[in-house]
């Protein structure tokens, strides 16, 4: 028994710290690879009128084909990024800090 204590006691060390180091993260970075070779639904490249969206849907809300109309309405945007059509890639860093309230 105090074998495993010995032993079982560094790993749950271990789980608490990387658990109190996941929860100090408040910052997503998100993106593409640059050189990235992107198309559209159409199978065409993607132009400079383009742009991303990490965001979620309201509430309740689940999209369907029904409610196809509702979709926009329902959209909450987190954070967007342009394409740079140049280097063809896509990034964004955004704070969750910012959006939840939540801090350090």
């Amino acid at each position: 028994m105090k074998l495993f204590l010995k032993s079982a006691i560094p790993a749950l060390a271990l789980l608490i710290a990387s658990a109190d180091h996941a929860r100090a993260a408040i910052t997503i970075n998100w993106g593409s690879p640059v050189d990235s070779v992107l198309r559209d639904s159409y199978g065409s490249t993607l132009g400079a009128d383009m742009h991303f969206q990490l965001g979620a849907f309201a509430g309740s809300f689940v999209p369907t084909f029904e409610n196809i109309d509702l979709w926009q309405t329902n959209w909450r945007v987190f954070d967007e990024a342009d394409y740079s059509v140049g280097d063809g890639y896509f990034t964004g860093t955004a704070d969750i800090a910012s959006v939840t309230g939540l801090s350090n």
